[in-house]
């Protein structure tokens, strides 16, 4: 919850030249995790929970910042995403129909994502997601 002195802030910092500024080029926070819903098993503890933390207060007080981390299709405590994945509030990002995919080089070679978006009352969370056929098994 809001206290007066953080609503007042943020009104402030919405009125201000930096905020047209951060909307034209938001923040990019990374984290390994992200606690977004008991459905989704992209947490095990304390880093998760504070990084869902920060997507809902950024949320709340529509603050620009675009999130991205992993997406773990298995949790610590054997949850697994199973067919009921449109239930937990993430989507797999497509076009035309064709998953979106993008490459990062990793040593020699190139090991590719699949993009998976969760969004809450406009803060963006992108999950990547290394189970794609052109990753050899390792990735």
């Amino acid at each position: 919850m809001e206290t007066e002195n953080n609503s007042s802030w943020v009104a402030q910092f919405k009125a201000s030249s930096d905020y047209l500024t951060l909307k034209e080029k938001p923040i990019a926070y990374f984290s390994a995790e992200y606690a977004l819903s008991p459905l989704l098993p992209t947490y095990a503890g304390g880093l998760g929970i504070l990084a869902g933390d920060i997507v809902k207060e950024a949320s709340a007080s529509q603050l620009p910042i675009v999130f991205v981390g992993l997406f773990y299709k298995k949790g610590q405590n054997d949850i697994v995403i199973n067919s009921d994945i449109k239930n937990s509030g993430v989507e797999l990002i497509t076009n035309n129909s064709v998953p979106v995919t993008i490459s990062i080089p990793i040593s020699n070679r190139h090991v590719f994502f699949q993009v998976w978006l969760w969004n809450e009352n406009g803060a963006s969370v992108y999950l990547l997601d290394t189970d794609v056929p052109q990753n050899s098994l390792e990735d």
